[in-house]
């Protein structure tokens, strides 16, 4: 799959998916505003593929497709859950290589800095509290796979899986599922 139909596929899978809970609920509103998040970082893709800029395109698709899958998992969405495979993508010719190299090393950084920054927020006994430890969970595996592909130099797949980790931190941050203790200006705290 190349960076055209994966930004096809994610908007294929957008329109498939709807708010779960009623009108009127707490987590309708949550529901709701994961499918604006989700719309608007499939928007920022499609204005970044206009301006010819890959790098910025695929960190929002990957980003938005973070917020789906977690939403997906919280069980506020419905959808096909579905992880894409990075190092499987076919990656443009024509890139801005320091661009790229730029925003995989600040992504990074910030992904240790987010996963160090944070706790499951609900008591221990909740049923929800499993769905934190998964977020969490969830987003360290994927930065380590993410830094296995940064030392073998294959940014792209490496800067996919960082923007799709740090899509799930932010929805479970907006979910109320994990609390920041430190650094809130490493999270979508405001929709």
């Amino acid at each position: 799959m190349n960076l055209p139909e994966y930004f096809m596929s994610m908007k294929a899978d957008f329109m498939q998916i709807k708010p779960l809970c009623p009108k009127g609920t707490s987590y309708r509103d949550l529901g709701d505003e994961i499918v604006e998040m989700i719309r608007s970082y499939i928007s920022d893709s499609e204005f970044f593929a206009h301006q010819d800029d890959p790098v910025n395109q695929f960190a929002s698709l990957s980003y938005a497709h973070g917020w789906m899958s977690a939403g997906i998992h919280l069980g506020v969405l419905t959808g096909l859950y579905s992880e894409s495979d990075y190092p499987d993508l076919c990656f443009p010719d024509r890139y801005n290589r320091e661009h790229l190299y730029e925003k995989t090393r600040r992504y990074h950084l910030m992904l240790k800095k987010a996963l160090t920054s944070v706790k499951p927020a609900p008591a221990s006994g909740s049923p929800v509290m499993k769905c934190a430890r998964d977020c969490i969970e969830n987003s360290g595996n994927t930065l380590v796979l993410a830094e296995d592909l940064i030392k073998r130099d294959l940014l792209f797949p490496a800067l996919g899986l960082l923007s799709y980790s740090y899509g799930w931190l932010d929805c479970a941050v907006r979910a109320g599922l994990i609390q920041i203790l430190c650094e809130p200006e490493l999270f979508t705290t405001e929709p």
